[in-house]
């Protein structure tokens, strides 16, 4: 569940985002220590690779917006959960 989160990239390394679990992804579109086209570059990389991603931005800085976490993260990982 990554929060103002990004997939970094290191030259040679792959990541097999296919196999990813399902993921959570917040970001803040005031963010001004992670911008927020990392997290779109994120998205865009999951998305591609077929993984199952709930994405929301927030009109935040580099913070978690709570009713993200009420709203949908709590209930998705709720549903994940036996």
């Amino acid at each position: 569940m990554p929060l103002s989160g990004f997939i970094p990239t290191v030259p040679g390394f792959e990541l097999d985002l296919g196999s990813a679990p399902p993921v959570a992804l917040g970001h803040g579109t005031y963010d001004d220590v992670i911008p927020v086209a990392f997290a779109h570059d994120a998205r865009a990389r999951l998305d591609a690779e077929g993984a199952t991603v709930l994405y929301r931005e927030s009109p935040y800085p580099h913070a978690i917006d709570p009713a993200f976490l009420r709203d949908e993260v709590a209930p998705w990982l709720a549903g994940l959960l036996p």
